[in-house]
């Protein structure tokens, strides 16, 4: 028998893609498979640039595979995703309206979609995982976190991966098309982002917990940390290794001044600041404030990246302490968030696949300084943070 369409709905949620689902059932295969395919919405979701610029994130050109069962799955086809319409391919806007592709494979149970994948792999070697036998052969091929920012900082690049089952049971498509089979799956960027707006010391609430009052600081830079470097295709780590410095502080600095943090990822994973606190909110606060905002792009859905605020000169006012005679000025100090909860109600949120957590504010007391980036200690930081936009939810990280 000859299967006349497959419908598929691939679905990038956090693209503002939607998904579908129907009903699972087999339909016996003894033929090569012509394969209705539809992606519903492909197209663009507004970047999270707290300013004025909205930077559209687009599903721009990628693969389609079609596996087979076997624990390690074989390709048994692959079709190019473009953005134009070329012999042998299939354009983003065919997908939008629906394409009819011949002869997919009688053993084929399950789609694979791969969006914007770099040229290159982490050490420059052309990626071709149109080339691969096996579905590992492509998850194998490690990707690195620059190859995911745009010119501009953005997220235009984020590679996008999804995969679903077939399920052969027959129905009707939305146009009245008949179709024998389909599969529904999401379609997501590997990717999260980390925006901050300002860094501020609370000495209201300082004040009020009987601490000291933070009256000059200057912010020497921000470092990610506790993050990856590079991933396979489809956001595996087999092969990389977890990045981070621990409390080696001479680590948090450019590879140009003895550091770990190659000058190339200077915007990617790490900004030298040097800008000094100024006054805020009739002095119950200072702050550092970008003209636009930081933003850094990571990998998703592993461990939470941590952020490092380096800070110098500062100055505290212990009159307010217990025993002040005891307080000592730490002249230079680090702030380490951790992890990132709910902001109203304390819930962990996760650093996941196409989420923006923008930290409106990152709010820090004396008490919350320590003499070393990642310090053993625990300490709770308050700082705001919104997942953009498709998913709006404040939420607090945490320091250590």
């Amino acid at each position: 028998m000859k299967i006349k369409h497959l419908f598929l709905a691939a679905a990038a949620l956090a693209f503002g893609l939607t998904s579908c689902s129907k009903d699972e059932g087999g339909v016996k295969r003894t033929g090569p498979s012509d394969v209705y395919i539809q992606v519903s919405q492909l197209g663009t979701r507004a970047d999270t640039d707290p300013v004025s610029d909205n930077t559209a994130v687009e599903f721009s050109e990628g693969y389609l595979f079609f596996t087979d069962s076997e624990a390690d799955p074989n390709i048994l086809r692959y079709v190019r995703i473009t953005n134009n319409t070329i012999a042998g391919t299939v354009s983003v806007d065919q997908l939008k309206a629906g394409k009819v592709i011949e002869s997919v494979h009688q053993n084929a149970t399950t789609v694979w979609v791969f969006g914007n994948v770099p040229a290159k792999d982490s050490n420059g070697n052309d990626l071709e995982i149109d080339q691969s036998s096996k579905m590992s052969d492509i998850e194998s091929k490690l990707i690195d976190i620059l190859s995911q920012t745009d010119d501009d900082f953005g997220v235009k690049n984020a590679t996008l991966y999804g995969s679903g089952a077939i399920d052969f049971t027959p129905g009707t498509h939305t146009t009245g098309e008949q179709y024998d089979g389909k599969a529904s799956f999401q379609v997501a960027p590997i990717i999260a982002r980390l925006e901050i707006d300002k860094i501020q010391a609370n000495n209201e609430a300082a004040t009020l917990a009987g601490s000291g009052v933070i009256t000059s600081f200057k912010l020497e830079g921000i470092y990610i940390n506790n993050y990856y470097f590079e991933v396979g295709v489809n956001s595996g780590t087999t092969g990389s290794t977890i990045v981070n410095y621990l409390q080696d502080i001479p680590s948090y600095l450019p590879t140009t001044q003895g550091g770990q943090y190659d000058t190339a990822w200077e915007e990617y994973l790490y900004d030298l600041i040097g800008q000094d606190a100024v006054s805020a909110g009739g002095g119950s606060f200072i702050s550092v404030e970008p003209s636009k905002t930081w933003a850094y792009n990571v990998f998703a859905n592993h461990a939470d990246p941590h952020i490092v605020f380096h800070l110098t000169g500062v100055e505290i006012d212990n009159s307010l302490r217990p025993n002040p005679q005891t307080a000592a000025q730490p002249g230079e100090a680090w702030l380490t968030v951790t992890s990132y909860v709910h902001r109203n109600t304390d819930n962990p949120v996760n650093i996941e696949g196409g989420k923006v957590c923008k930290m409106a504010n990152v709010y820090f007391t004396a008490d919350d300084l320590g003499n070393t980036p990642e310090p053993n200690d625990k300490l709770d930081i308050l700082v705001e943070i919104e997942l953009l936009p498709w998913k709006v939810v404040p939420v607090d990280p945490k320091f250590d």
